[in-house]
């Protein structure tokens, strides 16, 4: 982590530098079946076949031979290694530090005055470039997006989760409520009450009641429909 930020650390491999004739992905950077010493890349082809070859600082991850052949030199980790520090979501160097070596190929055994360099990788200059630390301001941005956005974003999708499934229920119970009244069937016989009624009026069943007809005079029912 870097400033409480979750990132990937990256750095030049062991055999980044390394050509070998029995390794077919490198071999091709071999000249007439010779190759550069491990930890030197040509740079020749590119640089107009002028004989340089770039390394780490201090050949670095290379060739011990080639740091003890020149007083002075002294491989460290810390001081000459290329290393990056990566956000992965966003690609954002949180830390850097790229370095590079550029050494001159010798071959100086015609003259005797350079006759002590013959063969020998000279330094020439290294450069580095580093990025050491983020500015406040984008470590504060950095900090909210993952540090204070997924807790955000979780209690949103939570609340529109919660809220879909109140629509689909309302939904639910209104097709429901829908369906059950349109299933509904109406019975008149539900709606029919009834009541006697008095078939012969009064003053004629005083007359009849006189001669004894009872039977004639029995009140009949009379169905009477009355909608509800």
């Amino acid at each position: 982590e870097v400033d409480g930020i979750k990132a990937y650390w990256f750095s030049i491999q062991e055999n980044a530098f390394e050509s070998s004739i029995d390794d077919p992905y490198t071999s091709c950077y071999c000249k007439n079946n010779q190759c550069l010493p491990k930890g030197l890349g040509d740079l020749s082809p590119c640089w107009y076949n002028i004989p340089v070859a770039v390394s780490l600082p201090h050949f670095y991850k290379g060739d011990p031979t080639l740091s003890q052949a020149i007083d002075g030199l002294s491989p460290n980790k810390e001081k000459h290694d290329a290393v990056i520090i990566m956000q992965p979501q966003l690609g954002i160097p949180m830390k850097a530090n790229i370095r590079v070596q550029i050494s001159l190929l010798t071959n100086v055994s015609f003259n005797s005055e350079l006759r002590p360099f013959h063969n020998t990788v000279i330094p020439l200059i290294w450069a580095e470039m580093s990025l050491e630390k983020l500015t406040p301001e984008l470590i504060l941005l950095l900090n909210l997006l993952f540090g204070v956005a997924p807790y955000l974003q979780t209690g949103f999708i939570c609340i529109l989760a919660l809220l879909g499934a109140s629509l689909l229920a309302t939904a639910a119970l209104v097709l429901l409520c829908s369906s059950e009244a349109a299933t509904f069937e109406y019975d008149p016989r539900k709606s029919i009450r009834y009541s006697t009624v008095n078939m012969i009026p009064y003053p004629l069943r005083k007359e009849l009641e006189k001669y004894g007809e009872p039977e004639i005079i029995r009140r009949e029912p009379l169905l009477i429909e009355n909608s509800a």
